[in-house]
């Protein structure tokens, strides 16, 4: 299905589509008709330059791009001279108009305005470098109508008379698609930033959800520098370097360091000079002291939500 632009031209076109042969409606009109669409078809380029030069999205100069299309597509279709030399070009344009408009359906479905990527040359030069060979082909038609004028009475050429060497045509056909894969290549790293400026926002606010979750989280308030002191200078060196080096090995392949002994032997006195050891050195994630003298640290109700708090 066409894109809602041009609904209004399906039924001027619904005989023309198939063959460059098809009656054209510019054969039957009047040279001063003919020359108004002449000026009109002018419009559609220099709309397509102004889109260009004030986008501040990609949407609005694609739009441009596909009606430029288009008017070059029902001007083409009208010559009868040279049929078959015409018909792949034509069933290529068709296909770049069709894929112009599905870029534009998708890109309605998906705002381009929640893609922050600057529309810059990157992408436009590679679009006006496609629309400006349409334009050299249209303008091809009309230097070789107005060349025939002088044997028309009374003011320009049909299309459909006009006679364009098959060489010529060729050559614009090789010419676009090149420039038309060009323009696509472009539009696909352009889509490709959106996503992943679109993913880094969608990143950003599940990171801040979490974080705002996390913060919802119960804790226990430690007091465990109240009633813990840490070692005296020159005591438990030794199980203080080993507890030193297990946290500086990052390769080591065990998460926990399981310090045991008997009750009163000084295990959360060495505990509390390693979390002071940290803290003084930037690295310290999270702690928890258990506490017979506290309700909320003499459990495990809180443990790991006060861990997750602190971290």
């Amino acid at each position: 299905m066409r894109f809602k632009l041009f609904k209004r031209n399906k039924k001027s076109h619904a005989k023309q589509d198939d063959l460059p042969g098809s009656s054209s409606s510019s054969v039957r009109e009047g040279p001063s008709r003919r020359g108004a669409k002449v000026a009109d078809t002018t419009n559609v380029f220099l709309d397509f330059m102004a889109n260009i030069a004030e986008a501040s999205d990609i949407l609005s100069p694609l739009k441009a791009a596909c009606r430029a299309t288009k008017t070059v597509l029902d001007t083409v279709q009208g010559i009868k001279s040279n049929q078959e030399a015409w018909l792949d070009l034509i069933q290529r344009i068709k296909d770049y108009l069709s894929a112009l408009e599905q870029q534009i359906t998708l890109f309605e479905r998906n705002p381009p305005e929640d893609i922050d990527g600057p529309f810059d040359k990157a992408f436009s030069q590679p679009l006006i470098r496609y629309v400006q060979l349409l334009e050299d082909l249209h303008d091809k038609i009309v230097d070789s109508r107005e060349k025939q004028s002088g044997k028309v009475v009374g003011g320009l050429a049909a299309i459909g008379t006009i006679k364009i060497d098959a060489g010529d045509i060729q050559k614009y056909s090789q010419e676009l698609e090149d420039r038309h894969r060009q323009f696509m290549d472009a539009l696909n790293v352009y889509t490709a930033l959106g996503v992943r400026d679109i993913k880094r926002k969608v990143d950003t606010i599940l990171t801040e959800a979490d974080s705002a979750a996390i913060l919802q989280l119960p804790m226990v308030v430690s007091v465990a520098s109240s009633v813990h002191n840490t070692c005296l200078k020159g005591t438990r060196e030794a199980v203080l370097e080993t507890i030193s080096q297990w946290a500086d090995d990052d390769s080591s392949r065990k998460p926990i360091f399981w310090l045991c002994d008997i009750a009163g032997s000084g295990k959360s006195t060495v505990a509390m000079s390693a979390v002071e050891a940290w803290r003084k050195q930037g690295i310290l994630g999270g702690r928890f002291f258990f506490s017979m003298t506290s309700n909320e640290g003499s459990n495990t109700d809180k443990f790991c939500s006060t861990i997750a708090r602190e971290l």
